[in-house]
């Protein structure tokens, strides 16, 4: 179930769904320790997209805010917990800037996604901390539709898992965001 409002002005675009959903749910891991499991969850939250213009400034966020909880479950110490690997929080702002040099358009531009804490497990039991995660980049477009990047992926250098191991919550092995990286790029 869902429902929301739209804004679209001159220069603010802001689009806000309310949303509330339950699933019916199964977790087995082929070589895992802990027994398969089926589970009830509810979710209810609002997204919110927004996109406000100042000429060549463009600025883009997207957030979720959302309240998950396991209903029902064949593991009962597990009912009232939150849903692994959903936070209760999470967002990202891009702003970016374009400039026109001759019949070049040239997009300067930074991506900051905000992530917050969440579970790695049904249990509860393995938090997974929040992240946040600086991404920058110029991109140039020639009038012939050839264009050149350079982007910058995770600039901050910011630890952060995705998920953890769902054979065992005591294993060291997680899912990571990936460590800074640089990259070149040339398309059509």
């Amino acid at each position: 179930l869902e429902g929301g409002v739209k804004y679209a002005g001159e220069s603010l675009a802001l689009y806000a769904t309310a949303f509330y959903n339950e699933n019916d749910a199964f977790a087995s891991t082929v070589g895992g320790e802990l027994p398969p499991t089926a589970f009830q969850t509810e979710a209810y939250g609002v997204e919110i997209d927004g996109t406000l213009r100042f000429g060549q400034l463009l600025v883009t966020l997207i957030a979720t805010l959302q309240s998950t909880e396991i209903t029902d479950s064949t593991t009962p110490t597990d009912v009232g917990n939150e849903v692994l690997r959903q936070p209760d929080w999470q967002a990202r702002l891009s702003p970016s800037y374009t400039l026109t040099i001759g019949d070049f358009d040239t997009t300067f531009y930074v991506g900051a996604t905000f992530v917050g804490d969440r579970w790695g497990d049904n249990a509860n039991s393995n938090k997974l901390e929040s992240y946040e995660k600086i991404d920058v980049g110029v991109t140039v477009d020639t009038p012939g539709g050839l264009f050149f990047q350079v982007h910058g992926d995770n600039v901050n250098d910011s630890d952060g898992l995705t998920e953890s191991d769902p054979r065992t919550v005591a294993a060291p092995n997680g899912r990571p965001i990936f460590g800074r990286s640089v990259m070149f790029s040339v398309g059509y």
